[in-house]
């Protein structure tokens, strides 16, 4: 889950458009767990990698969380 800080309106930004991009970076790298086997599913990894490739400016919260299936 995610929430724009809406502090960047005063600059002129759509913080909605930076915590929408991030979301779907964040979905592009657990799509890689998915189908590399080897890749390690590190939340705070993901959320890093789809920080970086987040080209809108901006900010926001967020939140996610990972489930182990075998506990």
């Amino acid at each position: 889950m995610a929430d724009g800080v809406g502090g960047w309106n005063d600059h002129g930004v759509d913080p909605g458009l930076f915590s929408r991009e991030l979301c779907t970076n964040v979905w592009e790298e657990f799509k890689k767990f998915r189908i590399e086997k080897n890749y390690i599913l590190n939340l705070k990894n993901m959320l890093v990698n789809a920080v970086k490739n987040t080209k809108n400016k901006g900010s926001s919260t967020f939140v996610m969380a990972g489930l182990d299936p075998d506990s």
